[in-house]
């Protein structure tokens, strides 16, 4: 009966025979599982820097092409697009020796089109002929566009409202209630881009003149800015200097030194000493309780005014939301709205007139908000960010140790010092030249790294700039690439 498999009970020459086989199908095995999956992709022949064109810039673009075959031909770009070499004696218009980088200068119309431009390349074939090699798809793109939202459109979203009287009496006071309309304005920021705003308007429903065009009519409508922070600030500092109250305490403080110089005029002594006293205790005691008892509140009212009034050049991040005030005159509200209920047929006491008192109607003589403003482009981007230890945090400066860099594939050590390189990482801008190997101490001052450009690919002098960035902005050094000998 048959219990089992037993080893034993194999031959030696079936032992012999098992072990061999398995270690000739071993390497084929180890090699099959090496084996890879699938074909590995070809990496494109033609390479650009920048990768996109911006409109309405001028700028240095770098060809590279993988099998250096650039030595004697051109870039070939299409007319009409808007977009032009500048090919005059002084730009730049250079093929490395390898013919493996070509350098051109490049101009872009603030009108060019928004689409993929079909750039033509030329050079030098196996038989020594020059012909087109290739063509290189470069997208022509307004300012670069940051991220969105899954799912959300660009947009940029406004929600305001005029502030009642009390609200403004609070905390602004009661002269510039009476001046000016507050209006709080939400500014959300989606589209993509950094936002600079340069004001906020308002398009009334007052008519103003009746433009005709090609036959027809074009009607156009009374549009109000708001005022400036300097002329806010000027009105509440009038008030703090000619306001009733400072005119009070100027009375008080003069009565004072004049009753003083009137006590030698007192003959009798217990008169005069009387009156001394009297002159006393008006001058501190009293002086000093009435400003206990009647602060002076533009103080505090001009901090509010710093800390809520919207500045000129006010930057709104993309993806992020600003709430603001401004002020517009109450009486420049008031005459448009009167004006709009003579064009519309209301009298002043009719339901649906304007009244300076009530916000909504303030809002309706408004009608809606108008933002003036431009999309911001960085080239060195400093986003200072806030530490609860140590306050704010400022951008990183840096010295580089060396001035000068051989393009020839070599790596040599560099070293940055400075300030605030914590976390530092160092980004060149020319695509020919390479970084790695970054170390920063322990105190933040130096950072030590590898840097080589490619062999070959430099036939002139020319500046680079490398940059260097941290959490709390960026910088850049310069260093001269110079061709190998």
């Amino acid at each position: 009966m048959k219990t089992g498999w037993n080893p034993l009970s194999l031959s030696p020459w079936k032992c012999v025979w098992g072990v061999s086989l398995v270690l000739v199908l071993l390497p084929a095995l180890r090699a099959a599982d090496n084996a890879p999956q699938g074909p590995i992709p070809d990496s494109p022949r033609f390479m650009v820097y920048p990768a996109h064109w911006e409109r309405g810039k001028a700028f240095d673009a770098t060809i590279k092409d993988a099998r250096c075959g650039l030595t004697g031909g051109e870039v070939i770009i299409p007319p009409g697009l808007g977009v032009s070499l500048n090919t005059s004696p002084s730009s730049t218009n250079t093929v490395s020796a390898d013919g493996c980088y070509h350098v051109v200068s490049v101009a872009i119309d603030s009108s060019a089109r928004l689409s993929e431009l079909a750039v033509r390349l030329t050079g030098k074939r196996a038989d020594g002929t020059i012909a087109d090699i290739g063509v290189i798809a470069v997208p022509v793109v307004d300012a670069i566009r940051g991220p969105l939202p899954p799912g959300l459109s660009p947009q940029v979203d406004v929600m305001w409202s005029v502030l009642p009287d009390t609200i403004m009496s609070s905390n602004y006071g009661r002269r510039m209630s009476k001046e000016f309309y507050g209006i709080e304005v939400v500014i959300g920021n989606d589209s993509g881009f950094d936002l600079l705003l340069a004001s906020v308007g308002f398009q009334t429903e007052l008519k103003t003149t009746l433009i005709i065009k090609n036959g027809d009519n074009h009607q156009s409508y009374l549009k109000l800015p708001n005022s400036s922070y300097k002329v806010s600030r000027s009105v509440l500092e009038k008030q703090q200097q000619v306001g009733p109250r400072a005119i009070f305490f100027a009375i008080v403080k003069t009565l004072g030194p004049v009753a003083t110089g009137l006590v030698p005029y007192f003959v009798a002594p217990r008169p005069k000493a009387n009156f001394a006293q009297g002159v006393d205790v008006f001058s501190n005691p009293l002086e000093k309780g009435l400003e206990l008892i009647l602060p002076d509140k533009t103080v505090k009212e001009l901090a509010n005014l710093d800390d809520h009034l919207l500045r000129d050049g006010l930057i709104i991040r993309n993806n992020e939301q600003v709430r603001s005030r401004v002020f517009i005159p109450r009486r420049i509200v008031k005459d448009v709205g009167k004006r709009v209920d003579a064009q519309a047929g209301r009298k002043d006491k009719d339901k649906d007139a304007f009244d300076e008192n009530s916000p909504v109607s303030v809002m309706l003589a408004l009608h809606s908000l108008v933002l003036i403003g431009d999309t911001v482009q960085y080239l060195n981007r400093v986003h200072v960010t806030s530490d609860q230890g140590t306050g704010v945090a400022p951008p990183p400066t840096a010295v580089l140790s060396i001035n000068e860099l051989t393009a020839d594939g070599k790596d040599i050590s560099a070293a940055l010092t400075g300030t605030n390189l914590g976390g530092a990482v160092i980004s060149p801008v020319d695509p020919r030249v390479h970084v790695s190997d970054v170390h920063v101490d322990g105190t933040g001052h130096v950072v030590t790294f590898k840097i080589n450009a490619d062999a070959k690919s430099v036939t002139a002098p020319t500046d680079i700039q490398l940059i260097v960035a941290t959490t709390s902005g960026s910088t850049q050094v310069t260093l001269r690439l110079k061709p190998a000998s």
